[in-house]
């Protein structure tokens, strides 16, 4: 069975600013400077975009991971079907 838990996230698998704003645009979820200004003090916009990064990188881990696990379903049905 293949190592499940391997990385397959880079930094060239982050998304762009622009798709970033695109998506937040898409969901009606734009931020204001009012937004911006209401957070609490400690976190900082650098903060916001590393947790972002950090939960697209676990995105695309799952991602590859179920990907591995329906090809092996796949292996398994069609060994059982022969």
């Amino acid at each position: 069975m293949a190592n499940m838990f391997q990385s397959v996230s880079t930094a060239t698998d982050l998304p762009s600013d622009s798709s970033v704003q695109e998506s937040m645009e898409i969901s009606g979820s734009q931020f204001t400077s009012s937004d911006i200004n209401a957070l609490p003090s400690g976190v900082t916009i650098t903060d916001l975009q590393l947790t972002i990064k950090k939960l697209y990188a676990e995105l695309k881990q799952t991602q590859a991971e179920l990907k591995q696990a329906r090809e092996e379903i796949q292996v398994l049905r069609n060994q059982v079907h022969t």
